[in-house]
């Protein structure tokens, strides 16, 4: 009932076109039923909470202005047919933690059991909370202030690595690491998918229909996000410098649309950019497949040719980790790259730490990049039925 009358709050403000002159301590609205209107009270929404979604929508139109003045064309707030997010202001006000396992909400009677209250430090500030309704299930997101923890404070070696991105090959780092990984839409999904499909639309069945396919897409969802924060998380303590090509992942979607979606490597592109100690981005019009990484001569290549051989110094060498490799190049001009008996070793062990994530498959590919010379490890293949 809380987030209905969100709704109906919402839909009543923006009916009346009155949101930046609008009274917040309203108990009563109007909502359209069918052809008529009908008045609703509201019992559960306190003011807070309603002056929170008049402060959301106040800041809505503000982004629209903004957007309208540098030129892009925009729309107008429309009425929402749900709201799955109400902002909670004050602490121990609008709500209050109880204690490990209870909370109590504003307009709520009885206190609400919540699992993993355990995550907030006790020694941590509260800034803000929202109440979260998703797939059916309902969360609160804490935000708070906490004292920075640096955890490695030691001088480090600086070390630099590129990345190729690509269809075939998901990763290709230019130490000579090659990862794969897909987390393939589930059977249940599709059956999911088909039984909503001959569901009335909006009825009382499509909706419960329409829950359980969420909660199905949530669970992969969380997979690839499991995955991505793994590979992220090693690779930003690996190396100091990590270099990315600006690739359309956009464009990538359009064309091979479920396999993009299957691995997500626009989320690991932008939590790299943000997590990597030093990122640098190598432009997109960059001819990083066809420069040779040895001597920097440009050889033409097709989308199919998978081994790349420079016809001016003779290199043979894998099309992606040469790709790689001269992202590096560009990304950290006086890299120079030598592989030494310990960047085999600590490549190996990356190796072995990625096979050890379910749904990824990582390998070895040696310098010369002959199909009889690359050395592939096969890993225990997870998965779910």
């Amino acid at each position: 009932m809380l987030f209905l009358e969100a709704k109906w709050f919402y839909n009543y403000i923006l009916a009346n076109g009155n949101i930046f002159d609008t009274d917040y301590r309203i108990d009563t609205v109007k909502i359209k039923v069918k052809d008529h209107f009908e008045t609703r009270d509201i019992a559960h929404l306190s003011s807070q909470m309603k002056q929170e979604l008049v402060a959301r929508m106040k800041d809505s139109i503000r982004a629209l202005c903004r957007l309208k003045h540098k030129g892009h064309k925009v729309g107008r707030l429309k009425f929402k047919s749900e709201i799955n997010s109400i902002p909670l202001k004050q602490n121990d006000k609008t709500y209050k933690i109880l204690d490990k396992h209870h909370i109590r909400i504003q307009g709520i009677k009885q206190p609400l059991k919540m699992r993993g209250l355990i995550q907030i430090p006790k020694d941590a500030e509260i800034a803000s909370s929202l109440l979260l309704k998703k797939h059916g299930d309902y969360y609160l997101h804490v935000t708070t202030y906490q004292t920075k923890v640096i955890v490695d404070s030691e001088p480090r070696e600086s070390k630099s690595v590129g990345i190729d991105l690509g269809i075939k090959n998901q990763l290709t780092l230019s130490n000579g690491i090659r990862i794969n990984y897909e987390v393939p839409i589930s059977k249940r999904i599709r059956r999911l998918c088909k039984k909503l499909s001959r569901k009335k639309d909006h009825s009382r069945n499509w909706w419960k229909g329409k829950t359980k396919l969420e909660k199905a897409y949530a669970e992969t969802t969380n997979m690839k996000r499991d995955i991505r924060n793994k590979l992220v998380r090693k690779l930003t303590l690996e190396f100091e410098t990590i270099c990315l090509q600006d690739d359309s992942i956009q464009a990538w979607q359009r064309i091979w649309g479920k396999r993009i979606l299957n691995t997500s490597l626009g989320g690991i592109t932008r939590a790299l950019e943000k997590k990597a100690r030093t990122f640098s981005e190598v432009e997109r019009g960059a001819p990083t497949t066809e420069e040779c990484s040895r001597c920097g001569a440009r050889n033409k290549i097709r989308l199919n040719d998978r081994i790349y051989t420079c016809v001016h110094c003779g290199l043979v060498i894998d099309r992606d980790l040469n790709g790689s490799r001269n992202i590096e190049k560009r990304g950290v001009p006086m890299v120079h790259r030598e592989s030494t008996p310990a960047d085999t070793l600590a490549a190996t062990l990356m190796v072995e730490y990625f096979n050890r994530i379910p749904y990824v498959r990582a390998s070895m590919v040696v310098e010369t990049g002959s199909p009889a010379l690359i050395v592939e490890q096969q890993p225990t293949i997870f998965s779910r039925g």
